[in-house]
């Protein structure tokens, strides 16, 4: 599984009773204020090629700011919806064994790539200090 899909319940949010907005839930307004939420949606698409499943959900996030008004007539809540332009395709598939042993083989290799990169490494520095 892709962790806990619930089929896009965990997309919906309440705004007013989130950590973001602890901080201003609690502070004392002797002044107007203007108020800016900035929302970023980003849409998910989970394909699961072995039980033949698609879930479509969001992910979202949310920010915050707020400011002193000009003039005391002057109160404001703005909410900025930003859709993303590109979508996750998060993809569950079956591998053919040709590419799990060229991952295999390439892990493998990185490995001795990396070890000799240590071991002239530390037999510079060994040559160095004598």
């Amino acid at each position: 599984m892709f962790g806990k899909v619930d089929e896009g319940a965990h997309t919906m949010f309440n705004m007013f009773d989130t950590k973001v907005n602890h901080q201003l839930k609690f502070e004392d307004e002797t002044t107007p204020q203007l108020y800016y939420y900035f929302v970023k949606l980003v849409p998910h698409v989970f394909l699961d090629m072995f039980q033949y499943r698609e879930w479509r959900s969001y992910s979202y996030s949310l920010a915050h700011n707020k400011k002193d008004a000009e003039s005391p007539q002057l109160l404001g809540l703005t909410i900025i919806l930003d859709y993303a332009p590109v979508k996750m395709i998060l993809s569950k598939e079956p591998r053919e064994l040709g590419q799990f042993l060229i991952n295999l083989c390439s892990i493998i290799g990185g490995v001795f790539i990396m070890g000799g990169l240590l071991n002239s490494f530390i037999l510079s520095i060994i040559n160095k200090c004598k």
